[in-house]
């Protein structure tokens, strides 16, 4: 379950990268209402943003000022607000050698965000402070029988599925002085998924278990301290940790028999009981994840030298440790 990357574009989230370590993809959410500045470097970039062979994409989440000023929220989304649905190309039920197109009624689906953010001084002119949450509560509900799956054979099912995202974003800065200035920030993405849906085909067995769920514990905390020792050197501390993981719950421990190419319907020595149509699953899923924790620990400390011979020019020096780990223990509970 290791992958190297062979082109790193880093996604920094307030000074620490919050790369997807097996596929280099953005490995944490943000909400947008939250991100005060988006940067995206492909070239020329600076030594701190060492390590990247492709581009820089840096997020910095908004800061608290003098002023009082937050934000309340409400959004909705359903599949009342959807158009129809296009048709679906399936494999054939009975003959593996056919295709054809099923136009399968829309899930009933509800989606609310309540938020709100906040931000202000905690002492005027030395420190400030920003706090958002926004949730998202997802209910996606599935109803499955022989009209709807367009397959005479198929069972009757009515399941549902919850997800649920709780993001925040919290951060305090702090004018220590005229030279000495830092910021800490805190980032949670935490999700869960409840239940699977069953087959719109209509082929999953009457007694199918849908009750596995899926958690994804995800936070980020950075800090920085810039000193302005004179007019011509700058020092900068930074550090921080991100991590990420995946928790399979309630996986079904047995064989899973899987039609995944051909049927057993034209076989009369195979009893009607055990006759099924291409594309079945006698289990929806037996992979179970126990843990997939990502980790990086981050640590920065450099100096900026600026100087004026024919021409301004900058020098800087310093050292960066990264330290990423990936600790996988996942796999199906019994034979496929």
């Amino acid at each position: 379950h290791r992958r190297r990357e062979c082109r790193r574009e880093p996604y920094i989230i307030d000074g620490i990268e919050t790369t997807d370590i097996q596929d280099g993809t953005q490995g944490k959410g943000l909400i947008a209402d939250f991100v005060e500045e988006i940067q995206v470097k492909s070239s020329g970039y600076t030594a701190e943003f060492g390590g990247a062979t492709g581009g820089v994409i840096n997020v910095i989440t908004k800061s608290g000022t003098n002023d009082w000023r937050g934000i309340v929220s409400f959004s909705w989304q359903g599949d009342a607000l959807q158009g129809e649905p296009t048709p679906t190309l399936r494999r054939g039920l009975v003959n593996d050698d056919t295709a054809e197109y099923i136009t399968f009624p829309k899930d009933k689906s509800n989606r609310i965000e309540p938020g709100f953010s906040l931000g202000g001084p905690i002492l005027k002119n030395k420190a400030w402070f920003f706090a958002g949450y926004q949730p998202a509560f997802t209910t996606t509900e599935r109803t499955v029988n022989p009209t709807t799956a367009v397959n005479p054979a198929a069972g009757t099912f009515n399941e549902d599925q919850k997800q649920t995202v709780h993001f925040l974003s919290a951060n305090a800065t702090s004018q220590f002085s005229d030279a000495l200035r830092g910021r800490l920030a805190y980032n949670n993405s935490w999700s869960k998924a409840d239940g699977l849906l069953p087959s719109q085909s209509g082929t999953d067995p009457l007694n199918t278990n849908y009750g596995k769920a899926t958690e994804f514990p995800n936070y980020s905390i950075s800090g920085n301290l810039d000193w302005v020792a004179s007019p011509r050197l700058f020092f900068g501390v930074r550090g921080g940790y991100y991590k990420s993981d995946i928790k399979d719950l309630n996986v079904p421990v047995e064989p899973q028999y899987w039609f995944f190419v051909g049927n057993n319907l034209g076989y009369p020595e195979v009893p009607a009981h055990l006759r099924q149509g291409s594309g079945f699953k006698s289990v929806p899923s037996i992979f179970r994840t126990n843990r997939d924790v990502q980790s990086r620990a981050y640590f920065q400390a450099d100096g900026t030298v600026y100087g004026n011979f024919l021409g301004e020019h900058q020098l800087k020096f310093g050292a960066q440790v990264d330290r990423v780990g990936n600790d996988v223990d996942s796999g199906e509970t019994a034979n496929r």
